[in-house]
């Protein structure tokens, strides 16, 4: 916090606008549209895992506190690229 506070130049972007790239800005529309279409796939992957991890916590009679903490967060993470953090 200090260092944003005293050096603030140093982190300051310069101002740019989807046109200084030649793309054209979303509509709302489009921004609707895409936000259905993505909380869609959501709700359908969230429900293949599920689907699929309920025959195996049952058989390995496992809990739910345990499946729900420590098993989705790492189904869910398993598929985010290893990206290095600085």
């Amino acid at each position: 916090m200090f260092t944003l506070k005293t050096h603030h130049h140093l982190f300051a972007g310069e101002a740019h606008s989807p046109s200084d790239l030649g793309e054209q800005p979303w509509t709302p529309a489009c921004f609707d549209f895409i936000l259905t279409v993505v909380a869609s796939l959501v709700a359908l992957m969230s429900e293949m895992l599920v689907g699929a991890l309920e025959p195996a916590v049952q058989q390995l009679g496992l809990t739910q506190v345990f499946v729900g903490v420590i098993l989705v967060a790492l189904v869910g993470n398993a598929s985010s690229p290893n990206i290095p953090r600085p």
